[in-house]
C-alpha cells in the first residue's frame, strides 16, 4: 500500500480495517478523492499515532497538517480525548467529521456525544456532519451571542440559536483552519449581523410589551382591588341588613311581650 507504516511490535492495520465501518471507508475515498481533486497534499490511512491510523491527512494551503478523523455514534470520549492529546504532541490539528443521520433542526440533548462535543468544545462551537445514506453534508454552528434584555434571554422564531448548511462531499474545505463547507463562516457572520440588527429593532417593540404587560397588571390590579372593595361594601350592608332585622325581630318580641302583660 501507498501509506507508510511507524515502526511498532507488530502491523496494526488488519484490525483498524475490520473495526472501520463500510459507511467510514466511503466517506474517506470520496473526500480523499475530493481533496486530491482540488489540489491538497493528501494521504489517506497515514500512520501519524503509534496504533493508530488517521482516516485522512492534509497539508492546508496554509502550510499547517491537519488529522481529519471521521467519528461515528461510537466514538467514546475517551477515545476523543486521547487523539487530541497524541495529535497535539506531534503537531498536527485535529479536525472531525461525523457520520450520522442529517437534521435540520439540532437538539443537544437529542445527540450523540461526539455532536455535543464538538458544539460545545470546538473552537467554533461547530459539527460537520455526512449523512450516512445520501452522503450528503450539514454544517452547524452554535450562535454563542447572548441576547439578553430587560431581564430575560429573547429567542426568535427567523433567528435559531443553531445556524446551518447543506452542501455535498465537493463542498468541504480547510477553511480558516477548520474543516468547513466553503464560505460557511463568512455567510455565518453575514447571517450573525442580520440577527443583532433584528435583535437590536426588536428592543423597542420589547420595551412596548413590557409597558402594555405592566399596564395590564397595573389595569387587572386596581380591578381586583376595586372588586374586593365591592365585594367587602356588598357584605357590609348585608350585614347592617341582618343587623336591621334582628333589632325589628327583637323589637317586635318585645311589643308582643309588652300586650300580654
Amino acid at each position: 500500500p501507498y501509506f507508510a507504516h511507524i515502526d511498532n511490535s507488530s502491523c496494526d492495520y488488519d484490525k483498524y480495517d475490520r473495526e472501520t465501518p463500510a459507511v467510514v471507508k466511503e466517506i474517506k475515498l470520496l473526500l480523499f478523492e475530493h481533496f486530491k481533486n482540488i489540489g491538497y497534499d493528501v494521504e489517506q490511512e497515514k500512520k501519524l499515532i503509534s496504533h493508530h491510523y488517521t482516516h485522512i491527512v492534509v497539508k492546508g494551503f496554509d502550510g499547517a497538517l491537519y488529522a481529519i478523523e471521521i467519528g461515528t455514534q461510537s466514538t467514546t470520549v475517551g477515545r476523543i480525548e486521547y487523539l487530541a492529546q497524541e495529535y497535539e504532541k506531534i503537531g498536527v490539528k485535529l479536525r472531525w467529521l461525523v457520520v450520522s443521520e442529517i437534521k435540520e433542526e439540532i437538539q443537544e440533548d437529542e445527540v450523540f456525544f461526539l455532536k455535543r462535543y464538538l458544539l460545545n468544545e470546538s473552537r467554533n462551537k461547530e459539527v460537520v456532519i455526512v449523512d450516512s445514506n445520501t452522503y450528503e453534508v450539514i454544517q452547524h454552528r452554535w450562535d454563542t451571542s447572548s441576547y439578553f434584555y430587560k431581564g430575560r434571554e429573547h429567542t426568535s422564531k427567523n433567528y435559531p440559536e443553531i445556524y446551518f448548511e447543506k452542501g455535498a462531499i465537493d463542498n468541504i474545505f480547510i477553511e480558516n483552519g477548520e474543516i468547513s463547507i466553503q464560505g460557511f463562516s463568512s455567510r455565518f457572520e453575514q447571517w450573525h449581523t442580520r440577527k443583532q440588527k433584528a435583535f437590536e429593532k426588536r428592543k423597542p417593540e420589547i420595551d412596548a410589551e413590557i409597558e402594555a404587560r405592566k399596564k395590564a397588571e397595573e389595569e387587572s390590579f386596581l380591578r381586583l382591588q376595586e372588586e374586593i372593595a365591592e365585594k367587602k361594601k356588598r357584605e357590609a350592608e348585608s350585614w347592617q341588613r341582618y343587623l336591621e332585622q334582628q333589632r325589628q325581630r327583637e323589637q317586635e318580641r318585645k311589643a308582643e311581650l309588652y300586650e300580654r302583660y
